[in-house]
C-alpha cells in the first residue's frame, strides 16, 4: 500500500480520480488463487497445505467462519518464505501472472483516464505484498490492498491483517479513501469500476460508477442507478468461468 505522507508533507489531492477494483475488474479471476498456484508450482511440497484451504472453505460454507479467516488460511503457506524470497517472489508473480491476464479493454480506459488527468487508484482486498508491484508496470497508479502481516515464528503461522482497516473491502474501502490524506474529501469528479455487489459502497461514493462483468446482483443494482456496464471480451461463458475458479479453488491446478 502507498504509504501516507508525515502530516508536514501533506499536499491538496488531485479531486479527479479513477478508483479500479482488482479481481474481476481488470483481470479476470481471484488473484489470490492465482498466487497459490504460483506458489505451489515453486515450492511443490507447500501443496500439503491445502487439506487446511479445504478445511477453510468447508467452515465459510458453512458459515463457521468468514472470508477473512479463509484469506489468512489460503495466505499460510507464504508466511513460510523467508521475507527476501517472498518479495522476489510477489515481483515474479506480478510480471509473469498478473500483467498479462490485464484486460485490454479496462486497461485502455485506465490509460484513457491517465491521458485525461485523471490519478488512478487500485483499490482492492487482495494481498498488498504482491499488488504493490503493479506499480511497477502501471506508471502513475497507487495501489491499495490488504495489508498483511506474515509471522516470521511459530509452527502455524496464520497471517493477520497489519492495519487497523483490516480486510480492504465494501465499505472500508469508502472509510479508508476519506480518511486518507492523498485521496479527496469526496467522489466528486471521480469515477470507479467494478465487478462485485460487494463494491456498491464504492461506486455509489463515486459521481461515476461503471460495472465491468458484474455479478447478479451489481447487474441489477447498475440498470437501478443508471450505471454503465461493460463486459470485457471473455471467451469462457459464466458458468465455464465459475467452474474454472471452483477448480482452482480445490485444486490450484490449471492455466
Amino acid at each position: 500500500m502507498s504509504p501516507a505522507p508525515k502530516e508536514d508533507e501533506k499536499s491538496s489531492p488531485s479531486g479527479r480520480v479513477a478508483y479500479f477494483d482488482f479481481d474481476d475488474t481488470l483481470i479476470p479471476g481471484d488473484s489470490i488463487l492465482y498466487w497459490k498456484r504460483f506458489l505451489f508450482r515453486k515450492k511443490p511440497f507447500r501443496r500439503y497445505f491445502q487439506f487446511l484451504s479445504w478445511l477453510g472453505v468447508l467452515a465459510f460454507l458453512l458459515r463457521l467462519r468468514g472470508p477473512e479467516t479463509l484469506k489468512r488460511i489460503f495466505l499460510l503457506p507464504t508466511s513460510y518464505l523467508a521475507p527476501d524470497e517472498r518479495e522476489s517472489m510477489a515481483r515474479e508473480f506480478v510480471r509473469e501472472e498478473l500483467i498479462p491476464k490485464l484486460y485490454p479493454e479496462i486497461l485502455e480506459k485506465l490509460r484513457a483516464h491517465q491521458a485525461n488527468g485523471l490519478r488512478v487508484v487500485i483499490i482492492s482486498a487482495s494481498p498488498d505484498f504482491y499488488l504493490n508491484h503493479l506499480e511497477e508496470h502501471l506508471p502513475g497508479a497507487r495501489v491499495i490492498g490488504t495489508s498483511i502481516e506474515f509471522p516470521v515464528k511459530g509452527l502455524l503461522r496464520l497471517p493477520k491483517f497489519d492495519s487497523e482497516w483490516g480486510n480492504m473491502k465494501g465499505e472500508t474501502k469508502v472509510k479508508f479513501l476519506r480518511g486518507d490524506t492523498l485521496e479527496p474529501n469526496t467522489g466528486k469528479d471521480c469515477i470507479a469500476y467494478s465487478d462485485n455487489h460487494s463494491d456498491a459502497p464504492l461506486l455509489q461514493y463515486a459521481e461515476h460508477a461503471v460495472a465491468v462483468q458484474p455479478n447478479r446482483k451489481l447487474e441489477l443494482l447498475a440498470k437501478e442507478k443508471g450505471w454503465s456496464i461493460i463486459r470485457p471480451f471473455i471467451r469462457q461463458s459464466r458458468w465455464q468461468r465459475n467452474l474454472s475458479k471452483a477448480w482452482l479453488l480445490l485444486t490450484c491446478l490449471g492455466s
